[in-house]
Formats: structure tokens, sequence, C-alpha cells
């Protein structure tokens, strides 16, 4: 599925509607970790059958409020308003993922894992 790496595990869950793909790319805090790059094959999914890759991040720039927060002042009390931003900034958008049919039961993927992230691939 992927070449062995020591700080970036992956994972899946199927359901009858849906496979989540998980990755993660953890280590303990200092030691080693870089961004990695993973290509993730699937089997079981038909030609016959449309299969479509949305991709959610949590990350330094994606579904994460800290930096705004920093950005605020890193107040103890916030605003309404700056609550308001801030559940925004942590909101987990889906962005579409290309995906290779690569036989006829088959389909690959590929997607960088920043340091200390997580991406979760549903395929539908």
């Amino acid at each position: 599925m992927l070449s062995s790496n020591e700080t970036l595990g992956v994972f899946a869950v199927a359901s009858e509607s849906n496979t989540s793909i998980f990755l993660v790319n953890w280590n303990v805090k200092g030691q080693p970790i870089t961004i990695q790059t993973a290509e993730v094959t699937v089997d079981g999914f038909p030609s016959s059958s449309f299969v479509k890759a949305t991709e959610y991040r949590i990350d330094d720039t994606h579904a994460n409020a800290y930096p705004l927060w920093v950005s605020m002042g890193k107040p103890a009390y916030l605003t309404p308003n700056q609550v308001a931003q801030l559940k925004t900034a942590s909101t987990l958008r889906g962005t579409s993922l290309p995906i290779q049919r690569i036989s006829a039961d088959s389909i690959r993927f590929t997607v960088s894992v920043p340091a200390y992230s997580v991406v979760n691939v549903i395929l539908s």
C-alpha cells in the first residue's frame, strides 16, 4: 500500500456507503519528523462504479484555530466575534482529491501529509 515509514501511519474504515482512509504523520516531540508523501492503492472499486475522493485535513493551515488566536494576541477572554472567527478557522472543509484507476477494481491516489497532521480521504 505504501512504503515503510517510522512516522506515517495509515488505516482504513469501510462502510456500505464509503471508505475512509486516515493518514497520520506523528512522532514523539523532539524526534525527527518531516512531511511524508503516500501513494495509496485501494482495491474493491469495480470499474462500473463511480468513485469520488474527498480530502479533509487537520494541520497548520487547515481546521486549526491556533494561528488565528495567536494573531489576535492570545486573548484570555474572547469576544463573541472572536469566538465566531475561531470556530470558522477550526471547521473541517473537504476538497476534491484526484484519483487514478489502475485496474478493473483498483484506484490510487497520492497525498502529502505534513509533520504533526492528519489527513482523512473519504472514497464514495
